[in-house]
Formats: C-alpha cells, sequence, structure tokens
C-alpha cells in the first residue's frame, strides 16, 4: 500500500477507533477498490456491525474468514489478513440473521482457537448457549399478539426506549429523526451518522389513533436525550442524559402541556461516575430500581435498587444479586404496579439472542424468583428491550430490532392473555371542566387516606393537560378521597377496595365547573 492510499487507510482506522463508523465506511470502500485485503473487509464489516447493519456486514467477513492470523498486528498498516475475532463478528452477524447452525459453528471455532484473555471469548461462550436455547424456544409459540406501532411512531431512523402511561394515554419515546421543525438538520452525530437522540410525546386521541410525535422542550440538538421512565401519574418524566463519558439520570416536572428544565435525579446512591443509562420507579415512589455499570457488580452492567427513607433521603444501592444479575449485561428494568413483577433484559446465556425480556417476581421474604425468558415471538434473535406494560399487564410495548423493524429499532405492542399482577388495584379518572376545552386550574390536588390502616393521607395531583389521574390502591381497604382546590374540599367520596387478588379499576369521572369554583 502506498503514499495516498496510506494516509486514508490512517484516516480510517482513526475514525474507527473513534467510534465514528458511518464516516469510515465509504473510505474503507475506497481503499477496498484499490486494494482488496481480509483486514480491510474486516474493518468495513466491522463498521457495518457496530451501527447495527450485521446483515450487511456479512459479505465483509466472509471474505475476511478466508485469511486468518493468530498474530494480527492491530496497528500495522501493512497488515493484511484479519484476526481471529472476525470468526466472532461472523458468527454473531449470522445469528441475528437467523442462520442458527452457521452462528454455533462458528461462536465454537472461535472459543476453541482464541485466547482465554480475548474479551470476546465470553461473549461467544453466551452465543453458543443462546444458539441453543434458540433451538429450543423458536419452536415454542406463545400467547403474544404483537404488532408495529407504524409509521405514526416509527420511521427510517431508530426508535426506541417507549415509555407509556399506566393508563396508556401517552407514549414517549426515543429517536434520531429529523425534528418536524428540521431545527436539528445541521446536527449529525459522528458515531452513529444520524442526528442526536430527541425525547418524542405522541397523545391517543378519543378514537384511538396516536396523535404526530413532537420532541419535548428540553431536549438539545448537539447532545443526546434518551426517555426513561414516568411517574405513575404522569406527572414527572425520568430521562437519561450522557455527557463527560458517563450517563446520568435526570428528572422534569410536567407543567401543563409541557416539561420543565431537566434536573438531576436527587438521590446520590443512584447517579455515578460510571454509565447509569435506566431507572424504573415503583408505583408508590419507595423505590427505584436502576441500571449501572459501576464496579462490585455481577457482569457488566447490573440492576440495583433504592429506597426513599423517611426523612425524605435515599438509601445505599443494593445490587439485585445474581439471581437477577448475571457476568452479561442486564438493561432495562420495569417494575410492575404490584411492586414485586420485574421485567428487563438480559443479553446472557438464557437469551436466544441479543437482549431477551425477561421476568421475576419477589416473593413473601423477598426473594427473587428465577428469572423467566418470556419467549418467541415477544424475543426475537436480534435485541428486545425497554418492556413496560400498562396498570393492567395485559398490553405492553417494548423495542426491537427484528427483521421486520422498519429502521434499525421499532416500537412495538405486545398484548397476552395472561397478566403477572396479582392484588392490585387502580383508582382512576379524569377531572374535566364543563367547558372541555378549558385547561384544569392549578392549586387542585386529591387527598387518599387509608380509613383501614388508619395512615397519613396521601397528595396526588391530576394531570393539568386532560385532568386525569391515577392511584393505588390496596383491595380490602376502605379509603376516603377528597377533591381540593386551594386546600378546600369540593368533592369527596369514601370507598371499599373490594377483597380481590385478581387486578381491577375503579373509574370515576368528575365535571368541574371552574366559574363557580370558589375557595
Amino acid at each position: 500500500m502506498f503514499g495516498q492510499s496510506k494516509d486514508k487507510l490512517m484516516v480510517a482506522k482513526e475514525l474507527l477507533q473513534a467510534k465514528q463508523y458511518s464516516k469510515a465506511i465509504p473510505l474503507y470502500k475506497e481503499l477496498i477498490k484499490e486494494h482488496s485485503s481480509a483486514n480491510l473487509n474486516y474493518q468495513l464489516g466491522l463498521c457495518y456491525f457496530n451501527i447495527n447493519k450485521e446483515v450487511e456486514s456479512i459479505q465483509y467477513f466472509e471474505i475476511a474468514i478466508k485469511n486468518i492470523t493468530k498474530k494480527y498486528k492491530s496497528g500495522d498498516l501493512n497488515e493484511e489478513k484479519a484476526p481471529l475475532s472476525v470468526f466472532y463478528y461472523f458468527a454473531k452477524s449470522h445469528h441475528v440473521n437467523g442462520n442458527i447452525i452457521l452462528a454455533f459453528e462458528f461462536y465454537n471455532k472461535f472459543y476453541s482457537e482464541s485466547k482465554n484473555k480475548n474479551p470476546l471469548k465470553k461473549k461467544a461462550l453466551a452465543g453458543i448457549y443462546q444458539c441453543e436455547i434458540a433451538d429450543e424456544l423458536l419452536k415454542i409459540k406463545n400467547d403474544f399478539i404483537i404488532w408495529n406501532l407504524g409509521d405514526t411512531l416509527n420511521t427510517l431512523y431508530s426508535e426506541y426506549r417507549p415509555v407509556i402511561s399506566v393508563d396508556g394515554s401517552v407514549i414517549y419515546f426515543t429517536s434520531s429523526r429529523m425534528r418536524p421543525d428540521s431545527t436539528n438538520k445541521d446536527f449529525i452525530s459522528p458515531e452513529t451518522g444520524s442526528y442526536y437522540e430527541d425525547i418524542y410525546a405522541s397523545y391517543r386521541t378519543k378514537s384511538g389513533k396516536w396523535t404526530e410525535p413532537n420532541y419535548l422542550s428540553f431536549c438539545r440538538v448537539s447532545q443526546n436525550e434518551a426517555s426513561v421512565s414516568l411517574s405513575l401519574d404522569g406527572n414527572q418524566i425520568f430521562v437519561y442524559q450522557g455527557g463527560n463519558g458517563n450517563g446520568d439520570i435526570y428528572y422534569s416536572d410536567l407543567n401543563r402541556i409541557s416539561f420543565e428544565s431537566l434536573k438531576p435525579f436527587p438521590a446520590k446512591s443512584l447517579n455515578s461516575n460510571s454509565q447509569e443509562p435506566h431507572a424504573t420507579m415503583g408505583i408508590n415512589g419507595e423505590f427505584v430500581y436502576f441500571v449501572s455499570d459501576r464496579t462490585g457488580g455481577y457482569g457488566g452492567k447490573d440492576i440495583y435498587r433504592i429506597r426513599e427513607l423517611p426523612d425524605g433521603t435515599w438509601s445505599k444501592a443494593m445490587n439485585l444479586g445474581p439471581t437477577i444479575n448475571s457476568e452479561y449485561d442486564e438493561e432495562s428494568p420495569f417494575i410492575g404496579p404490584d411492586n414485586r413483577t420485574l421485567y428487563f433484559s438480559s443479553n446472557g446465556i438464557n437469551s436466544i439472542g441479543g437482549y431477551d425480556v425477561f421476568v421475576s417476581q419477589l416473593n413473601i421474604i423477598n426473594e427473587w424468583s428465577t428469572p423467566k425468558n418470556l419467549g418467541y415471538p415477544l424475543n426475537s434473535l436480534g435485541d428486545d428491550l425497554y418492556y413496560s406494560t400498562m396498570a393492567n399487564g395485559f398490553l405492553g410495548i417494548f423495542a426491537s430490532d427484528n427483521k421486520s423493524s422498519v429502521g434499525d429499532f421499532d416500537i412495538y405492542f405486545v398484548q397476552t392473555a395472561n397478566s403477572y399482577y396479582k392484588n392490585v388495584a387502580i383508582f382512576k379518572g379524569y377531572i374535566s371542566t364543563v367547558n372541555e376545552t378549558d385547561f384544569l386550574p392549578k392549586g387542585i390536588t386529591i387527598h387518599v387516606k387509608d380509613i383501614t390502616e388508619n395512615s397519613d393521607e396521601i397528595i396526588f395531583k391530576p394531570r393539568l393537560r386532560d385532568g386525569g389521574y391515577i392511584l393505588n390502591l390496596k383491595p380490602c381497604h376502605s379509603y376516603l378521597i377528597e377533591y381540593r382546590f386551594k386546600g378546600k374540599v369540593f368533592h369527596q367520596d369514601q370507598s371499599l377496595v373490594p377483597c380481590n387478588s385478581s387486578y381491577q379499576e375503579i373509574h370515576e369521572e368528575i365535571i368541574l365547573d371552574i366559574i363557580n369554583l370558589k375557595v
């Protein structure tokens, strides 16, 4: 390889090492036209692989595997041969593409020939197990009904990290698309070759359709913001924001129809110098489950839990332990409204490929059950993440890069005939105005007192956008529920929740005459 080509190769390798894969691809293509080699094809395949285009990478890895060396010199511009690692990437690409037999062969080939210190060896072992699991689980058809949310939400870009409110009235999700107002048109991420991530909201209309999504006001054009989870009442959104080599959890409060500026989550035990890409809050706000790759865990990313203490501070982070966490990665936890059912994704040895969705339940002595793989077709050979449900547990939402996706990742609904949630009672309703176009005035609060336990009242606020509210009650308990405006009661109910172990909902709608509302 001569002067100009060496300079071009040096730039291409620098882009590859800087994870600017999309910029490196055209340079590698030019270099291969000038002089094709196993190493150049390996590096080009690696670029496609790292932007989730495994199918495109196969043709280049296929050339690279024909000329392998165990004495690969990564820094040598004259290196013609490909490293042994290409066997792993070739296997993984075929795994995602559904060729389990070929994937199994090359995972084993890489595992048997690579040295123990190779960081990919552990992943290859997982791939071997996953191929065996896939051979079993792909034969079992579960009772899921799954559908793509379509072009209202999904585009040719990636849409992922969906968050649905427990009453199903709004979906928040993350996308790297062009904004409707084109304000981000000049801001492209060098790593992905797409626009930076923004958080979008889409609302369900009375006819059941979803509105055109729009991005949240706090999103920046040249930085990534990603949706994480919602509070029970929908008045608070939790957000992942990266920067300075780490990423932390932030939150924002809903003010009528827009969110306020982001603030760091107040628990010092949650955010750290490591990555905290995801968090979910229990229905009563007492517990937060989150993901971190901090030291002291069982693998790459583990799931932890913190608890709000009576004085308003937060406990130290507690790792959920080896029943939940593995030596691989656990991601996107979601704790159900029963505070005992935990959904999460894992790319460990019990997956059929990539990240799969699992479920585990906390028993009466606070031990987690062995996680169950939710199976095919919810779980695919690709990555299936960010699973969450509405309050009843029968309707869920998740993101996947499976073969049916229009973009790299798409958002899907899933309906199941069974719910894991027991002993859950949700009191939900709307406070609407006589003139339905009016926003609710600020100052309305809902005060809930458990008469059975004679406990302190809990205060909720309705969404000012639409007056919706959601309360979590206990079966077999009596409650006094007061609706107040600036402290004065304008409506009250006393309710006995039926002693029913299955999921139940109680509905109430209140019409408010703002003009005659006096304090």
